[in-house]
């Protein structure tokens, strides 16, 4: 009985930490995405973490200097992508299906919201996503509307 209490204690420290960890990882990409301001280029890249677009002053900063182009793909695709990668503290003990899928569920409704393009990346080369993104973003230059 005592040793189950004690693995029960465990398990809620531990998820204590997780949300910690999330929690620090949404601040630091609020620092980030303030930076931003000072990209004062025309036609360069800026590749954000996932949890970035999930602050609405993340969102408004990023607006504020050029289009946000959403790159989505399947939770399969993105696990094969990430499986070897050890750089994505969220997804390190959780690299599986269930977990991405989860994960994308919660967070799509704000990236689509903050997204003035979204790229679906399933099947497709880096070079064919470059080209999609250049002829979409070239495309949202002309016209205010977003593109999908």
């Amino acid at each position: 009985k005592r040793i189950l209490a004690s693995l029960e204690t465990i398990k809620r420290k531990l998820k204590s930490l997780e949300m910690l960890k999330e929690k620090y990882y949404s601040l630091l990409s609020k620092e980030t995405s303030a930076d931003y301001s000072n990209y004062q280029k025309k036609n360069i890249v800026i590749s954000c973490g996932g949890g970035t677009p999930l602050r609405e002053e993340n969102v408004a900063e990023m607006k504020k200097n050029g289009k946000v182009i959403l790159l989505t793909a399947k939770p399969e695709t993105i696990l094969k992508r990430v499986k070897n990668n050890h750089d994505r503290p969220l997804l390190e003990n959780n690299k599986n299906v269930e977990y991405i899928r989860d994960m994308m569920d919660k967070r799509y409704p704000k990236y689509e919201a903050a997204a003035d393009i979204t790229i679906h990346t399933d099947n497709k080369t880096i070079f064919e996503i470059c080209e999609e993104i250049i002829a979409k973003a070239r495309g949202a230059a002309e016209s205010p509307v977003a593109q999908s």
